[in-house]
């Protein structure tokens, strides 16, 4: 064991998680600023797309709860909480949305395949840590929408992923 590739590996560790908590503090406010701004915009198309099919919506103050009904039947359920929203339906159909993004920090595990090797691994690991940190307010968010059906027989669920809150709600009321 060369002791001064043993020291190197040790700074260059401590750097690497460093650079992962920056990233990782730099995602989350990004991403819960993102959230909330793209879960208000789809709560709102979604009191506006029942509006216009003739529900009548209600709703708590801090827009946490909807309830929406269409003369008294079918009865629709909206509950938010600060990261996610869920719709159940009449039909015993239940949606969540939550709001993600493709950008993921990836943790790599290098041990055992020698000095030089750990070395260079953490090195490119170092590296791609930095580009995703520069990657962070231009990144994309999107809308992930989980249908869980439920029946008396068994559970089904599925997700789908999509850019625009509109096109979510043509599968929620298709």
């Amino acid at each position: 064991m060369d002791i001064a590739k043993a020291k190197g590996i040790i700074d260059l560790s401590k750097e690497l998680k460093e650079l992962q908590q920056v990233y990782l503090s730099k995602q989350k406010s990004v991403k819960e600023h993102r959230t909330k701004i793209m879960l208000d915009s789809a709560i709102e198309a979604f009191n506006v797309y029942l509006e216009d099919q003739g529900f009548t919506v209600t709703a708590d103050e801090g827009l946490t709860r909807l309830k929406a009904n269409l003369d008294g039947e079918l009865p629709i359920i909206l509950d938010r909480k600060p990261f996610i929203f869920s719709v159940n339906m009449p039909n015993d159909e239940r949606y969540t949305v939550e709001i993600e993004s493709d950008l993921k920090l990836q943790y790599n595990e290098h041990s055992g395949k020698g000095q030089d090797l750990e070395i260079s691994h953490l090195k490119r690991d170092k590296e791609n840590v930095k580009e995703l940190i520069s990657l962070i307010e231009g990144q994309s968010f999107y809308y992930l929408l989980h249908m869980e059906t439920r029946s008396f027989y068994r559970s089904l669920s599925n997700c789908q992923k999509f850019t625009n809150f509109q096109e979510a709600l043509k599968v929620m009321f298709s």
